[in-house]
């Protein structure tokens, strides 16, 4: 688990089996595509609203009261870093 920081609001951002799922559900990609995931900005709100349980307009609106890139880029990079503990052989052990 991370904590991000949106507009001044710390939220725990955790992606594990079950978001995952969702997300290749909501975007139509395979995890797979994870670059693609990533890069396209289209999947800010949706990852960030799966990472931390929120709506995509409660999310949406957190990152505009935020006015910087710096919420897209948290967001981004906590995804980035949970998936990859996620899906590294050894996370079990990272994780504790």
């Amino acid at each position: 688990m991370t904590t991000i920081t949106i507009n001044n609001q710390e939220l725990e951002f955790s992606f594990k089996f079950k978001q995952v799922r969702q997300l290749v559900n909501k975007v139509g990609k395979d995890i797979e595509q994870f670059e693609e995931i990533v890069k396209d900005l289209n999947n800010v709100i949706p990852i960030g609203a799966i990472g931390t349980g929120k709506t995509e307009e409660e999310i949406e609106e957190l990152i505009d009261a935020d006015g910087t890139f710096n919420a897209v880029k948290q967001i981004l990079e906590a995804f980035t870093n949970e998936v990859v503990i996620f899906f590294s052989p050894n996370s079990q052990s990272q994780a504790n």
